[in-house]
């Protein structure tokens, strides 16, 4: 198998054809308002990143795949974007990005999404921001990937195409993966499958409480997630989430974070491997700035999600 994602050049001339712009550009542009400089991750023919120049903005455009570079560069406007050959590793730790993009589910290619989102933050200034969308996994889309219905054929630029999709494998009930092939079956006989892994980082999620000697209380934890790969109920489960979703009227800080660091050490005293969970704290309010400015920090394990993180919402 080619180490080129999307190797196929005929594929990659159809690409902007089945994905064309739509509300999801209208909403990455109108967030690159005032942005000085914008990285485009997983940036494909660069079909979205091309519209995001402006006047004063840098623009950057990071794919694994040299095909599909090779096609954004000849495109129109492509003088006016810097496109790089790799993956998170060719990001460089700038840290003066306004505005990180990961569009078009590109994030559910992703496996190694903590080592993705450590190096896309070093990118960032402070306060910058990294937007990015996923499909929604209740709606069970995987269930309709079968050949029987998903077969077609169209006359395409490149020929008479027919096209289908295998369902190869779901472990949606132990870490969200979904395999599937994608199948172009093209004139000349050749058929151009690629292959897609779609899931998450992380495994099963819930809510649990944590018994305190130090306080002689329960703690409750609003959100835990087990390490991607780890059945429920697991004795010693690796952890790799640890979240608070409270709502209140003032903004969570410093006590906060002090308590899920607390609860943390708690769940790898008592036999989990929590040490390296990342900590996220959820809030419609905001956050204090003492706490802003020890995320801002700690790329490594501190997750802000206000209503303007998670839907361009101010708060």
């Amino acid at each position: 198998m080619s180490d080129d994602p999307y190797g196929d050049e005929q594929r990659v001339e159809l690409y902007d054809l089945d994905n064309p712009p739509g509300d999801d550009h209208a909403y990455y542009r109108a967030l690159a308002s005032g942005a000085r400089k914008v990285l485009d991750f997983g940036c494909g023919t660069g079909l979205l990143t091309r519209t995001l120049v402006a006047p004063g903005r840098a623009v950057i455009g990071v794919d694994p795949s040299p095909t599909m570079l090779d096609y954004a560069r000849r495109q129109p406007g492509a003088d006016a974007v810097t496109w790089i050959d790799g993956d998170f590793r060719a990001v460089e730790p700038t840290g003066d990005a306004d505005l990180v993009i990961i569009t078009g589910n590109t994030i559910m290619h992703i496996n190694n999404q903590a080592e993705v989102f450590t190096a896309l933050a070093k990118a960032l200034r402070p306060g910058g921001v990294i937007s990015f969308e996923s499909r929604n996994p209740a709606a069970r889309a995987w269930e309709q990937w079968t050949r029987e219905t998903t077969y077609g054929e169209r006359d395409t630029p490149v020929g008479h195409l027919v096209e289908w999709l295998d369902l190869i494998e779901v472990g949606c009930d132990v870490d969200g993966r979904v395999v599937f092939d994608a199948h172009n079956l093209f004139p000349d006989g050749h058929d151009a499958v690629y292959r897609a892994e779609k899931g998450l980082a992380i495994g099963p999620v819930g809510q649990t409480v944590i018994a305190c000697r130090e306080h002689k209380a329960g703690h409750e934890i609003d959100v835990l997630a087990l390490a991607r790969g780890t059945r429920p109920r697991t004795p010693g489960a690796p952890i790799a989430f640890i979240g608070e979703a409270k709502h209140r009227d003032r903004r969570p800080g410093l006590a906060e974070f002090r308590r899920l660091q607390h609860l943390r050490e708690l769940l790898t005293a008592t036999g989990h491997d929590a040490s390296n969970a990342v900590i996220g704290l959820f809030s419609a309010t905001g956050f204090t700035e003492e706490l802003r400015a020890e995320a801002v920090g700690r790329h490594d394990g501190l997750l802000l999600a206000s209503l303007e993180t998670l839907y361009g919402q101010p708060t």
